[in-house]
């Protein structure tokens, strides 16, 4: 899906708001005006899955981060470490 900001109003959506379309659909509102910017959003980071068990310090660290730990509670440590802290 992608998402866009309408630049007039069309099919119910009032000007300014932002829908998902599909590709197609992006490229018929934009070829008619009627969008004002086209982004495709981020594929969302999986936080669940743990780094294998013999990944790097950094990607121990990485997942610690985007899982709820902070920098302070993480400097300094090995990776196993890591790995304990996270269970």
């Amino acid at each position: 899906m992608t998402a866009v900001t309408l630049s007039k109003a069309i099919g119910g959506h009032n000007k300014g708001a932002t829908i998902n379309v599909t590709p197609g659909v992006a490229a018929y509102l934009t070829n008619t005006g009627h969008v004002e910017e086209t982004t495709t959003p981020a594929v969302a980071e999986d936080t669940d899955t743990k780094p294998a068990g013999n990944a790097s310090l950094e990607a121990w660290y990485d997942y610690a981060l985007r899982n709820g730990h902070t920098e302070a509670e993480l400097d300094g440590l090995k990776r196993d470490d890591i790995k304990t802290l996270i269970g």
